[in-house]
């Protein structure tokens, strides 16, 4: 018989081991699987709420009822969750929710994220609410206006660590959204929102995934199809072919290129943005320009963008009369996003873009240059002929540098040196402008119904205002100015019967100079004066630039000569008002 002194000793410690050890595991599988149903309710709010604001880099917080399990998937199903508002990771309860869900069911493959695979089997979202609003100062509710210092794209070092993604189930029903902009009086909502992702060739590429969906927005149809490549690859850096329409009645929007997740998710393909009418756009989402476009709108371009480069090239604007060609390019920089643009115009109607408020378009945190060419350029009545507009965009503070080389305007040249900046959601405006041998009557005819002056004239203008849109500006505005025309007439035959018994119709005139100041957008002259052989004509008078109205007082002096051969000198004092379109001459006696 073998000596079993050894064995005896040895087998109750292994079988101590096995037995520790099975318990250990069997314990932890315990708590994994019964975990969902022991752990607290806040508790579990609470690993689903940092779970979720993790992954949409937004603070949330789930008000409902929640649970999840961790195998044999991943599984999270919780109601009433709440997206709030602010920058990632900074809630701001001041500022308007940016989404709620009554239900979100996820399930995910925990062995699959083991092997560096995304597996995801459900994704249900149900009754989801989001409201993007923008406040009076132009800040969004989905924007850190706490901490607005620009923050560049990060590159993703791990990119290429998930080898595999798989696409499910995945739905939204019944949802709903709101746009709404304080500022500008803008509303688009939205309703009966209900999206479904399915396995597809569309692209011709391989199994690759479609969206297709549907939603009602300000009480019209709207279609989404977006299609994908070969999904299991994206997140493995592939390249795939991605095609997206958005379309309805009034328009479409839509691009067709490629896409990559690497270090940035990276894009690349064309772009188009039309709409057969204008009018009927606007009439449906709301005011896009204050002065109505007739025609239609059509943007198109390439994109091209890796996360710290975006570009727009072969870009083409046109809308109504305005055709613009160009190319943009934008890269983040140490200061924030830095612009630089070539851009060529072949006719532009400015108006409906002066319209906007500054404070609200203004490009936040962007800085560069803007090179602009013209063919043409009107605003109302007013057209110049072909120019250039250097722009240069700058921060701390925040301005716009305009510089106008010599243009020809009005039968002369023009030449303007203009600033723009902003704060707490006003802008001032700062400008020089010189106006030399003009024709004063095309100067004119575009604030009359006949010009009541021609002659060659010099004008120069040194302004400043504030406001938040052009017509708050222009009613703020003051400076002075002076003018200097040669060589014309004053065409009134009122006047000129008035001021010489007999005349033709007109009064030559060999100067007419004066200066002027401006204050609160009323122009008002002291020192007016004009020379002719046989008379000379002094005055002072003031014109409000926002209504239009002209209140001018005048006294001639004129020379004639008795029957006796005596010359003598007439004073004779007359008024001029109304306003800029139809102005009338009244005598003044006494």
């Amino acid at each position: 018989m073998g000596d079993r002194t050894g064995t005896d000793k040895k087998s109750p410690l292994l079988r101590r081991l096995l037995l520790g050890g099975t318990g250990v595991v069997l314990f932890f599988g315990i708590v994994i699987f019964a975990s969902p149903y022991v752990v607290p309710q806040s508790i579990a709010n609470t690993t689903i709420e940092k779970g979720l604001s993790y992954v949409l880099g937004r603070p949330v917080r789930i008000n409902g009822p929640s649970s999840f399990t961790l195998l044999p998937s991943l599984s999270v199903r919780a109601a009433n969750v709440v997206v709030l508002g602010g920058g990632p990771g900074q809630p701001d309860p001041e500022r308007p929710v940016l989404a709620d869900i009554d239900l979100l069911d996820l399930e995910l493959g925990t062995f699959a994220l083991l092997a560096d695979k995304i597996q995801l089997t459900r994704l249900h979202i149900s009754t989801p609410q989001i409201r993007l609003v923008r406040d009076g100062d132009g800040a969004g509710n989905w924007q850190d206006v706490i901490n607005a210092a620009p923050v560049a794209a990060k590159p993703d070092l791990a990119w290429g660590w998930w080898q595999d993604m798989q696409i499910g189930d995945v739905q939204v029903t019944n949802g709903r959204f709101l746009f709404s902009d304080v500022a500008q009086g803008r509303k688009i909502s939205g309703d009966n929102l209900n999206l479904r992702a399915y396995i597809s060739n569309a692209t011709g590429a391989g199994k690759g995934i479609s969206v297709k969906g549907s939603a009602r927005v300000n009480g019209e149809p709207v279609e989404v199809l977006v299609d994908l490549g070969a999904v299991e690859k994206l997140l493995a850096g592939s390249r795939l072919p991605l095609v997206a329409k958005l379309s309805s009645a009034f328009g479409q929007i839509a691009y067709q290129g490629a896409i990559a997740k690497r270090q940035y998710l990276v894009s690349d393909g064309r772009f188009s943005i039309e709409a057969p009418d204008i009018g009927r756009l606007e009439k449906w989402l709301g005011r896009i320009f204050d002065v109505a476009i007739a025609g239609a709108l059509k943007i198109t371009g390439r994109l091209t963008d890796n996360g710290s480069r975006f570009a727009m090239e072969d870009l083409t604007f046109l809308a109504g009369k305005s055709q613009v060609k160009g190319k943009v390019l934008i890269v983040d920089g140490i200061q924030g996003p830095h612009i630089s643009a070539d851009l060529y115009a072949s006719d532009f109607d400015l108006a409906p873009f002066l319209s906007f408020s500054f404070s609200q378009a203004w490009p936040k945190s962007l800085n560069g240059s803007i090179k602009f060419n013209w063919q043409k350029i009107s605003y109302g009545a007013v057209e110049t002929g072909p120019g250039q507009i250097a722009i240069a965009l700058k921060l701390n503070p925040q301005r716009i540098e305009m510089t106008l080389p010599t243009i020809e305007l009005f039968g002369g040249q023009g030449r303007a040196e203009m600033q723009l900046a902003t704060g707490e959601g006003m802008t001032s405006f700062k400008g020089q402008m010189q106006l030399i041998r003009i024709n004063s009557a095309l100067l004119l005819e575009n604030f009359q119904d006949r010009a009541m002056i021609s002659g060659d004239g010099d004008l120069s203008l040194d302004l400043f205002s504030v406001g938040s849109n052009f017509g708050e500006l222009l009613a703020a505005l003051r400076g002075n100015g002076n003018f200097n025309v040669l060589a014309g007439q004053v065409h009134d035959e009122v006047l000129a019967e008035y001021l010489i018994k007999g005349s033709p119709g007109s009064l030559p005139f060999t100067q007419l100079i004066g200066s002027f100041s401006v204050n609160q957008g009323i122009v008002k002259g002291s020192d007016l004066l004009l020379k002719s052989p046989d008379l000379s004509l002094v005055g002072d008078g003031a014109i409000d630039l926002a209504r239009g109205a002209v209140d001018i007082r005048l006294q001639s002096l004129i020379s004639e000569t008795t029957k006796k051969g005596e010359e003598y000198k007439t004073i004779r004092p007359f008024r001029i008002s109304g306003t800029v379109g139809q102005l009338a001459i009244n005598p003044e006696e006494g």
